[in-house]
């Protein structure tokens, strides 16, 4: 095995290197960086090549992917870490795959082929955040009436009424919003590229409305990002700019340092369970691929149908809601109703 300046070396400017940064736009941010290293490992750790060529990503077996298997779990990797780790490569070949002159005749990672994943646990690691919690970070992020406090507030509540993940939500556009029936909602391409809808209450939606006159938007800049630095600007906030801004407000509300973005979406589906809800319904709604894969538009009855988002909106505070002026879209424009419009 080489030492990890070696395996570095090999690395850069390396086949392996190019191939990836090919598919740096096919994932999130983070994902990509998760991904590298579990990649650069197998070609240049485990095989212990010093020069990849196309014919040794094609000859890789499912005979070697699982003595990659056993050696990462005999060196104290923890069941899901190896599999995490392995999941890294079944994308990278799955991405060979798609490419319009593939390279390769087969992923040998799959587990059709023979590929063992580690049996994990059943239980879902991450913090369920108490009801008390929620509303204390509702009140911190409400009352900051700044053009970025309003935009936090709306992605906070995003989060916690829909169980989004960080790079559905941070990628959402103007355009992904619409009015299903009496409801609201929001069309998002979530992890494995698949289409979901989700449920939005009707009051984010009139805070949405607020934000989008607030920024000098309208309903026709279809493409313009929703969470950006600057309304001028069209480019989303990056993994860490909301890692921060949650880190700050979970400190203030005196939540544990451990507490992560994605433990909205944790406390959002444990919430649901608890409430009793039907476990394929609220799979269904988070985008679940153990489940069944998300079909376009033939379960939307499902999403609205008991759907939680209003409930814990409404159990989070009323008093919040009551400096927003009254909106009405008309025709793809905000129309402002100037007699309950209150300075910002």
């Amino acid at each position: 095995m080489a030492d990890k300046e070696i395996i570095m070396e090999r690395y850069r400017h390396s086949l392996i290197e190019k191939l990836f940064g090919e598919m740096k736009y096919t994932c999130s941010e983070s994902t990509y960086k998760v991904y590298e290293a579990p990649i650069r490992n197998f070609f240049f750790d485990f095989l212990d090549l010093e020069f990849v060529t196309v014919r040794d990503i094609k000859e890789v077996s499912t005979t070697q992917v699982n003595e990659w298997i056993y050696q990462l779990k005999q060196e104290g990797n923890k069941n899901a870490t190896v599999n995490r780790m392995v999941s890294s490569l079944y994308w990278f070949y799955k991405n060979l795959l798609q490419r319009p002159n593939p390279i390769v005749d087969y992923n040998p990672f799959s587990t059709d082929l023979g590929a063992n994943r580690l049996k994990t646990s059943t239980i879902a690691k991450g913090t369920r955040i108490p009801d008390d919690k929620l509303k204390e970070l509702n009140t911190y992020f409400a009352n900051n009436r700044s053009w970025l406090g309003e935009r936090n507030y709306l992605m906070f509540l995003i989060f916690i009424t829909t169980g989004m993940r960080k790079s559905e939500v941070n990628n959402l556009k103007i355009g992904d919003f619409y009015d299903y029936g009496e409801k609201f909602a929001v069309s998002f391409v979530g992890k494995g590229d698949k289409y979901n809808v989700a449920e939005i209450p009707q009051g984010i939606k009139h805070i949405l409305n607020s934000f989008i006159f607030r920024s000098g938007w309208n309903y026709t800049m279809r493409e313009q990002y929703i969470f950006v630095s600057d309304p001028a600007i069209n480019t989303p906030l990056s993994d860490r700019q909301i890692s921060y801004l949650f880190d700050d407000a979970y400190e203030a509300v005196g939540l544990p340092s451990t507490v992560r973005i994605h433990d909205l979406r944790h406390t959002y589906i444990t919430k649901s369970l608890e409430m009793g809800l039907d476990v394929y319904d609220v799979s269904k709604r988070v985008g679940h691929a153990n489940i069944n894969t998300t079909r376009r538009y033939d379960h939307s009855f499902r999403i609205f149908n008991d759907n939680p988002a209003e409930d814990f909106f409404s159990q989070l505070t009323e008093k919040s809601q009551q400096n927003y002026p009254k909106l009405t879209l008309i025709k793809g424009a905000i129309w402002v109703d100037k007699k309950e419009k209150n300075s910002f």
